[in-house]
């Protein structure tokens, strides 16, 4: 069991949490430790002595339900106290009438010294001071809403405030503000009996002791304006002590008894929490001012201020903890350099958050925030020309609608930064984690299904249909089931966890806001063991399918995973660095984001920047190839492994993504026979695609004649495939023809192409190599 006052009780509360106080405690509450006394079945008859203000003020709202964490134990106000012959000097403090001090105090020999004793080294004792001066200067409501007086602290007044309270401190407590600052409350005590200063700040509780003392006849008085900070005590009790807790809280009820507070009152001078403001007629508070009609008289004026409430400007101001942690520091420092620049800006982070501002403390954040919206920007652009060309062969490799996803699953982690810091309430802040999940999916999933293809084709050799299994329907379609049940383990998972508002306070120059996980190092655990998962499973894919095939680029392949592993666990090890609370890493979280953003720009540029590049450099003619439209459908239905093959003419260049380390026979072989041959230099791109499309119908044509010779009983689709086969020439140029046998292969996806593209991949023999054979030996015939 402990007794505290109310600048601790409570003092961890605020709306938007510290998350560096309560990451260096590794507490969220202070209320995790105090026992409930409305558990024990605490009646009201026992409550009902005390003040209702101060009952009220050791309860906490939680959950919609009202705990009792703290009983009143005794209150305490600041007076001013001063000695019978120097009631003058009372009322010229207390009437603020400075002009008068050298003119009374001449013959006194304190104008040096003062005329007040206090004890300002004591935080609590600077807090109060500051805040009677506020209240009794601008004559502020302590039972209101004083939010709108706070906005002088963002003005241009807010140095003349400060100037104002430095001025008021010199002239009452004496010129060496050096010597006041460092004079603590017991020093301030003894100045005061000593006769060495005149006037004396204390507590309401030191009257007894003052009154009894025979060499000082000393009476209390108010403030200026009957303002004084009111301090209030408690009794908690630990609900991690191992002492019965029936008799703990029975203990404490007896201590906060009226009989106790009598006892306390007659021998400590302690205030009691009787009701002596509201209820005149009560036993108990006839019974104590009886004996103490002054101070009964003085509480019954007095207007209190709650110091742990009263630097509230809005639901963002600090908690009283981090105020009482910081503001009086700064203040006394500013008093004695005479400067307020530091003590404004702490105030300002205190009392509200702002708008991060352009200036050289800021700069790096506003310009990785900018870098960031343009690396988004540009990101929805190449989406768009992504989808824009996904018919071009040169794109089909990638499968731009999963490559648009992980594109997507890109933007969504990069702005995934502006939901956390950005979002107001703790309902956004929930969203805000589930955002973060659908972007790694969308990230790693359509990488995934992309590699998935592959290797599935380079598993199943042996298989003759498999183009169902892997087209991008399918795909897209088992993407969205993993999707949906990945979303539904996180919100299942994140139930029960507490996300609110955070705040780095006044660790950061401004006060920014930013989502609050409770968990956070859990949520950095499941993503990086879903995210080593997931590479995992892209590695083994890759190198199995190496093992099959070594004519896809296995190095760059290799290289181009490693890197996409690389920038996702940096990505999310940089909110680790968040997560320390430790401010000296906030500048290794900026270097590690700047490190994924140029990684992540580097990974889209290999998986679609550079095919987009040479697209745009070399578009098609008319937007279409002969013979075979860019715009077919034919190519959404199937999975075109002959779209491997590169699109440009290979000399011994390796393709990007999947880049071939041994190049193929038309590199190898057709190239050197032709190396010198101005038709292969110059050969204009759009021709080189048309031939190679009308070529290659014209061997699907042929193929297809000799399929349908050995299936006689079909009569009709044999006689028609047999004009087919003679005018093979005229159907290149007879669109109504040419589609009509297309149709036949959109129709049945599965049953050549598919098997054919794969013989192309496979077949390791120039001469079996139909399609490569006769290409060359035409260009030999016309040399």
């Amino acid at each position: 069991m402990v007794i505290v006052d109310n600048g601790f009780l409570y003092s961890d509360v605020s709306y938007a949490t510290n998350v560096v106080l309560n990451g260096v405690y590794r507490i969220r509450e202070l209320t995790e430790y105090y026992e409930d006394y409305n558990k024990h079945s605490v009646t009201k008859e026992q409550l009902n002595h005390h003040d209702e203000d101060i009952l009220k003020d050791g309860q906490n709202e939680k959950d919609n339900t009202s705990h009792l964490y703290g009983l009143p134990y005794e209150v305490d106000y600041d007076l001013l106290y001063y000695h019978k012959d120097h009631v003058d000097l009372k009322d010229i403090f207390i009437n603020n009438m400075v002009d008068l001090i050298n003119n009374e105090t001449n013959n006194l020999n304190s104008t040096q010294e003062g005329l007040l004793s206090i004890g300002l080294k004591n935080n609590d004792e600077l807090m109060s001071f500051f805040a009677e001066y506020l209240c009794s200067q601008y004559n502020l409501q302590t039972s209101k809403d004083n939010s709108e007086f706070f906005k002088i602290f963002f003005s241009d007044k807010a140095n003349a405030t400060f100037h104002s309270f430095r001025d008021y401190v010199l002239k009452y407590t004496g010129e060496n503000i050096n010597n006041t600052l460092d004079t603590n409350i017991n020093q301030a005590y003894q100045t005061f009996i000593n006769n060495e200063k005149f006037l004396f700040k204390g507590k309401a509780s030191y009257y007894k002791s003052l009154k009894e003392n025979p060499n000082i006849s000393v009476l209390p008085n108010l403030l200026r304006n009957n303002y004084s900070t009111l301090q209030k005590k408690y009794l908690v009790i630990n609900n991690h002590s191992k002492k019965p807790m029936e008799d703990l809280v029975s203990l404490a009820l007896e201590l906060a008894s009226p009989e106790m507070q009598h006892y306390r009152a007659d021998n400590f001078g302690t205030i009691p929490t009787f009701k002596i403001k509201k209820e005149i007629n009560n036993n108990d508070v006839i019974s104590y001012c009886n004996k103490n009609p002054e101070l009964c008289a003085i509480i019954r004026k007095i207007k209190p201020i709650n110091i742990n409430t009263f630097l509230i400007k809005s639901q963002y101001s600090a908690s009283y903890m981090e105020t009482r942690l910081f503001l009086p520091s700064y203040l006394s420092d500013g008093l004695k350099r005479n400067s307020s620049v530091e003590f404004i800006d702490i105030i300002k982070n205190i009392l509200d958050i702002e708008k991060i501002k352009t200036n050289d403390d800021n700069i790096f954040y506003i310009f990785y925030e900018y870098i960031n919206i343009f690396i988004i920007i540009l990101f929805f652009i190449t989406i768009f020309l992504v989808l824009k060309n996904r018919k071009h062969p040169y794109l089909k490799v990638i499968s731009p609608y999963l490559a648009s996803l992980n594109l997507l699953g890109t933007i969504i982690s990069l702005s995934f930064m502006f939901t956390y810091k950005y979002s107001q309430t703790r309902f956004l802040c929930r969203c805000s984690y589930i955002y973060k999940f659908l972007g790694i999916n969308l990230s790693y999933l359509p990488i995934i299904a992309i590699i998935y293809r592959i290797y599935y084709i380079y598993t199943n050799i042996s298989e003759v249909n498999y183009g169902k299994k892997v087209n991008d329907k399918r795909l897209l379609k088992n993407i969205l089931i993993i999707l949906f049940l990945s979303l539904f383990a996180i919100i299942f998972l994140t139930r029960n966890d507490n996300f609110g508002i955070g705040t780095f306070g006044v660790f950061f120059k401004q006060r920014i806001s930013m989502c609050y996980y409770e968990q956070i190092f859990l949520y950095l655990f499941y993503g990086t063991v879903y995210s080593v998962f997931m590479f995992i499973c892209m590695i083994v894919m890759t190198i199995k399918t190496i093992r099959v095939s070594r004519r896809v680029g296995e190095v760059k392949f290799i290289l181009f995973i490693v890197l996409f592993l690389f920038v996702s666990l940096l990505y999310e090890y940089s909110f680790s660095f968040i997560g320390s609370f430790q401010m000296n890493t906030a500048v290794i979280y900026f270097i590690t984001q700047n490190l994924y953003l140029l990684g992540i720009l580097y990974y889209n540029y290999l998986l679609v920047g550079s095919r987009l590049i040479y697209i745009l450099k070399h578009p098609i003619e008319n937007g279409s190839f002969n013979g075979n439209s860019v715009t077919n459908d034919y190519f959404n239905i199937t999975v075109n492994l002959v779209d491997f093959i590169p699109l440009k003419k290979e000399k011994k260049r390796k393709s990007i993504f999947f880049g071939n380390k041994n190049n193929n026979w038309y590199n190898s072989s057709f190239n050197t026979t032709n190396s010198n041959n101005k038709y292969y230099q110059n050969e204009n791109i759009n021709n080189y695609i048309n031939n190679y499309i009308n070529n290659y119908n014209n061997y699907i044509n042929n193929y297809n004649y000799h399929q349908h010779q050995q299936q006689q009983h079909h009569h009709t689709l044999n006689q028609y495939n047999k004009t087919n086969y003679t005018n093979s020439a005229t159907t290149v140029n007879n669109k109504e023809q040419q589609y009509g046998y297309l149709e036949a292969i959109d129709n049945d996806p599965n049953n050549y192409f598919f098997n054919q593209s794969l013989k192309m991949l496979t077949e390791q023999n120039e001469e079996e190599d139909y399609y490569y054979k006769n290409k060359s030996n035409e260009h030999l015939m016309n040399k």
